[in-house]
């Protein structure tokens, strides 16, 4: 295993803990019936705070489906990169190993939003539409981040020799993640 690779799953187990650690207080810190129809919500002081700080927009929870509707489209482009590569091998032994670990990460995140539209852990300090619904975690977030932080691995896996993806596709993919991330956390 390279130093690179044992940088990378240290990089990644933190970011594992960070994610349970809030979590878990998000589960038994502040807990309230803080939110709509006195739903219960976790760090409560924090979140209401922040809320009427930042308020709610429309606009710009509008604007965040546009990262992740590219998001589709860059999944998409890997599929069917993957059954080119099918096609013009005749076998899936020719298609690249790093399409199917895409293939494999989407489907563990597809079934992570599946799980956390059922485990609610944190509510929305509004209703959407008279609904109240989850906002913790952001199953829209976490799949901007996905897409786009495995499509930055995956460009320079599959392209290693273009520099113009090389510089331009990290740039992109970091900018969709910063508005949708930051946009998503204000809307």
């Amino acid at each position: 295993m390279t130093t690179q690779t044992k940088k990378d799953l240290c990089w990644c187990l933190l970011w594992f803990v960070l994610f349970f650690a809030l979590t878990a207080a998000l589960c038994v810190v502040d807990v309230q019936p803080a939110g709509p129809q006195n739903s219960l919500i976790g760090l409560a002081a924090i979140n209401t705070a922040f809320h009427t700080w930042t308020g709610q927009t429309g606009l710009l929870d509008k604007l965040t489906d546009i990262p992740l509707y590219l998001a589709f489209l860059e999944c998409a482009f890997f599929a069917g990169l993957g059954l080119v590569q099918l096609i013009r091998g005749k076998s899936l032994r020719k298609v690249d190993p790093s399409i199917y670990a895409l293939a494999a990460i989407y489907v563990l995140m597809a079934a992570l939003y599946v799980a956390f539209e059922h485990v609610v852990i944190n509510m929305r300090p509004v209703l959407e539409n008279g609904i109240l619904e989850p906002s913790y975690p952001s199953s829209h977030t976490m799949m901007v981040v996905t897409i786009y932080g495995t499509g930055i691995v995956a460009f320079h896996t599959l392209f290693p020799k273009n520099k113009a993806l090389s510089f331009w596709i990290p740039v992109a993919s970091f900018a969709l993640i910063a508005f949708a991330v930051c946009g998503r956390l204000l809307c």
